[in-house]
């Protein structure tokens, strides 16, 4: 992979600001789906759950882009984590809600 492509794990909103072929992809790990506002939101939690996403692959303006879309590194922190994608484990980027940040209904 060249320097300036990014694996980045989505499972919400930022599907549809970046148009492309979506590859089906999981998360496992002790995050769960949540919301803040009327956004969704990986929320810590003590349990294992599969978070369902899409792989998307970004060149380094639409890193920025999805950064800024996600309120990273304000509301959102980003995280390097293993994600399943077509039967493979790889690494890609991840956005959660920061600590601190409350769980809204």
């Amino acid at each position: 992979m060249r320097s300036n492509q990014h694996l980045v794990f989505s499972y919400g909103t930022l599907v549809d600001k970046f148009q492309q072929e979506h590859v089906p992809t999981t998360l496992t790990n002790n995050y769960r789906m949540g919301n803040y506002g009327q956004y969704p939101a990986l929320i810590n939690d003590i349990e294992e759950h599969v978070i369902p996403g899409s792989l998307l692959i970004l060149n380094d303006r639409e890193f920025e882009e999805a950064d800024y879309y996600e309120g990273y590194p304000g509301l959102y922190d980003r995280k390097l984590m293993q994600v399943k994608a077509d039967g493979e484990l790889v690494e890609a980027w991840v956005y959660i809600l920061q600590k601190g940040k409350h769980e809204t209904d």
